[in-house]
């Protein structure tokens, strides 16, 4: 609803947006005089867009170009447009699964693919979650050599700007019918269920961009929903069998939906 400013302008030239801290910690504007340093018709100092009490980690506005010139110009423009602070929530070993079945093992920058499923949102933070390769005790040379490699990787990828590691662990459930040893990622599942819902319940975010495909995460998705905060799901082909690479309840949780195609992975090669 529409909030009150304190105080009149009854000269064009003299008005100034000054923050107040209130007891939440947030910025209630009032309105005080100064100089404005340009000529603006009353019309247009009366029709001055003025912030409503909100949190920084709410939504940030932007004004729009207008014909006010002066040094405080942003307090007479009327256009205001949002933009949603994002954080994108990326399933590693999903990805991995994605490129390698889907994808010809495509290798990919991971700074642009989130750049490109972002698209205009402010993002906060992206948070990888992966497991470190396992480990015998004790590893053997192939063992070893595998997890040099994969953390050159960690490393690189920790490096890229607001780009956060959150690692869990492979644990060893015995093998397969053809002899081949079975994995189980623990606890990432976990992790991005807390983070999300975390993010969510603190008001850090208006959107959160999932990279993943599994059931798992469904309750997370239903909390960080009923919190306010839009879900925004990127998953690899939607089809039968082995075809189908995402669950069909998490698919229908959440508020949006995109497949990552063809076209998408060659835009982000390496």
């Amino acid at each position: 609803g529409p909030h009150r400013v304190r105080g009149e302008c009854h000269n064009p030239h003299e008005f100034l947006k000054r923050p107040k801290k209130t007891s939440r910690g947030a910025a209630s504007w009032v309105l005080t005089r100064a100089a404005c340093g340009s000529r603006v018709s009353s019309r247009r100092a009366n029709a001055a867009v003025y912030a409503p009490r909100r949190s920084p980690m709410d939504v940030g506005l932007f004004m729009r170009e207008g014909s006010c010139k002066g040094p405080l110009s942003f307090l007479c423009r009327q256009e205001t447009y949002r933009v949603d602070r994002s954080v994108v929530f990326l399933d590693g070993g999903y990805i991995d699964k994605l490129l390698e079945d889907h994808f010809n093992r495509q290798r990919i920058d991971y700074g642009a693919f989130v750049l490109e499923i972002a698209a205009s949102s402010n993002i906060v933070r992206t948070y990888y979650y992966h497991c470190p390769p396992y480990q015998s005790n004790p590893p053997t040379e192939e063992e070893r050599e595998r997890l040099s490699s994969r953390q050159k990787f960690f490393s690189a990828l920790s490096r890229l700007n607001r780009f956060q590691l959150r690692l869990g662990k492979l644990a060893k459930r015995g093998e397969d019918a053809k002899g081949k040893p079975i994995f189980v990622q623990k606890r990432v599942d976990i992790m991005l269920g807390v983070d999300m819902v975390q993010l969510a319940a603190t008001r850090q975010i208006q959107k959160a961009i999932l990279v993943a495909g599994d059931s798992d995460l469904l309750p997370a998705v239903e909390a960080t929903k009923q919190l306010g905060v839009v879900v925004s799901l990127w998953h690899g082909p939607y089809g039968v069998g082995r075809a189908n690479t995402v669950h069909r309840e998490l698919l229908d949780a959440c508020d949006d939906r995109a497949e990552i195609t063809q076209s998408l992975i060659d835009s982000v090669r390496r």
